[in-house]
């Protein structure tokens, strides 16, 4: 349903260019949710833009749909349903519902099928008793619900939503995940950008992690947990262990020491080295108080990939 191939968009500033997307290519199939994470300026919502033909790429394309971007916009706008936060794109002297009403004439909707819509999405985000309200006296969440509304009039096969859940109330977050996940089992294909983790690992089958315009890693959370250490050891120590010891320790993977606790925090290269670990403890005559075990979560390793970028 999505099909990136080495996209690639550069700005002119003046006497100076910026390469904001650089040479992107992946993939989402159809009924994936793919989640598109990196820190601001990574070039997330770039991409986005391009592939919803708000501006054109500089070289390589992408298909929406079976559509390219480049030659069969009007197709590919016809795919798609765009939620890009922008509140300057609603008209804030009209409510909520002639806003919608707007939009889905726009899209040359008949009168009777947009009304039941508009009704059907807006109680659906429970938004519906607000239906008259001014848009430009609607909360943040109320406006990023709004935005999805609009998205979902045409019931698209194709959804770019471009941080749906930044800065607003956990209620409003909450109902919005709960409509992506409805969206998901429905079979529609989803770009979710989000700089929420939880978000990412909840909601998404597959995760891209941009920095500076590069994807520098994407796959299933699975494999890119297979990838990095994903077991982080913490040991508490009645007595805290001697440098010579630490060194011993770093056969294992990354170690880190908190001596004002009496801890040391290992992150496993390999998982099933945990009792290897322990023994090596109990074996250099010291008195261990606790031992803690965890997964990492995908913040931790969205650290750890982009870790030297930026």
């Amino acid at each position: 349903m999505i099909e990136i191939q080495s996209l690639k968009k550069v700005f002119r500033q003046k006497r100076k260019e910026v390469l904001a997307v650089d040479e992107v290519s992946f993939e989402v199939g159809k009924g994936v949710v793919y989640g598109l994470i990196g820190a601001n300026g990574a070039g997330k919502t770039t991409l986005v833009k391009l592939l919803s033909t708000l501006i054109i790429p500089s070289s390589g394309t992408a298909f929406i749909n079976g559509y390219n971007i480049a030659s069969q916009d009007s197709e590919v706008r016809e795919s798609i349903g765009l939620a890009a936060g922008t509140e300057r794109s609603f008209y804030y002297r009209l409510s909520g519902w002639q806003n919608l009403w707007f939009f889905g004439a726009l899209q040359k909707i008949n009168s009777n099928d947009l009304k039941n819509r508009i009704e059907s999405l807006l109680k659906r985000l429970d938004i519906f008793s607000e239906k008259d309200k001014e848009f430009m006296k609607c909360s943040t969440g109320e406006k990023r619900k709004l935005d999805l509304a609009r998205c979902l009039l045409t019931d698209p096969p194709v959804l770019l939503l471009d941080e749906p859940t930044t800065s607003i109330d956990p209620y409003s977050a909450m109902k919005i995940r709960e409509v992506i996940g409805e969206l998901k089992d429905k079979g529609r294909t989803i770009l979710l950008v989000t700089h929420n983790l939880y978000e990412a690992e909840r909601l998404c089958d597959r995760v891209g992690i941009m920095s500076e315009g590069k994807l520098v890693k994407e796959g299933s959370l699975s494999s890119l947990k297979n990838e990095v250490p994903t077991k982080k050891v913490t040991v508490r120590l009645k007595n805290f262990p001697p440098e010579e010891f630490l060194e011993k320790l770093k056969v294992f993977g990354q170690v880190n020491t908190r001596a004002e606790r009496r801890e040391v925090e290992i992150l496993l290269q390999d998982a099933k080295k945990l009792s290897e670990l322990i023994g090596l403890f109990n074996s250099g005559n010291l008195i261990l108080e606790s031992i803690q075990t965890r997964e990492l979560s995908l913040e931790e390793i969205f650290i750890k990939y982009t870790q030297g970028q930026g």
